[in-house]
Parts: structure tokens; sequence; C-alpha cells
């Protein structure tokens, strides 16, 4: 229902001459930035990570926190990968000597492996 609605505004907003290739688009367009929109931060369940102060200060800054289930490693495994893979190529290579240096990095890494 919510989508139908969404798509007759839509139609209204073209002045009803956009046809469904149009609407297909505008539709993946909007799905992208509603998936965009949602942040999260994956963690394990360490002391710093399950209390209510962390859990407020992520929900302060839009951020879903996400953790593994006790025991299951497997539940945060591709940030797992991520890190490891950032840490191996970028960090350990290069050795940063400031965090502002360190944190340059990772932004020009994070860039190269998304794009």
């Amino acid at each position: 229902a919510a989508l139908a609605e969404a798509i007759a505004q839509q139609r209204e907003r073209s002045f009803r001459t956009y046809g469904y290739r149009r609407m297909w688009l505008l539709a993946m367009k909007q799905q992208k930035k509603a998936v965009a929109a949602e942040l999260q931060l994956h963690s394990d369940q360490g002391f710093q990570y399950t209390s209510r102060a962390y859990f407020n200060l992520t929900k302060s800054y839009g951020i879903t926190p996400s953790m593994s289930r006790r025991g299951n490693p497997y539940d945060n495994a591709m940030a797992e990968n991520f890190f490891s893979i950032l840490k191996t190529e970028c960090i350990y290579r290069h050795k940063p000597a400031a965090f502002s240096e360190a944190n340059e990095m990772m932004d020009r890494y994070i860039l190269f492996y998304n794009h």
C-alpha cells in the first residue's frame, strides 16, 4: 500500500508523464537512499558496546548498533573481514605516525575499496 501511494504521488508530481521505466528508476533511487540512510555499527558484545550510554550515543547520531550473538562470530563476518583487509592492506603496510595520518589513509582506502 505504501509503495502504491508513493507511485501515485510521483505520478502526479511528473504531471502523469512518467511511464513505468522512469517510475521504476525513481523507485530504485529511493530504495538506495532509504538503505543508505540506515547506518549500522557492528561490534562484538564487549562491555563498552552493551552499555546504555553507548546505545544512546549511537542513536543520537542516527546509527543503529548491531552486534554478534553470543558465541557466534559469523554474525559479524562481513564487517570483521573488511577490517582485517583494511588493517592488512592499509594500516600495517604504511604505519601512520599520527591519528590524522591514519584517518586520512583510511578515508582514501575506503574510497578505493568501495569503488
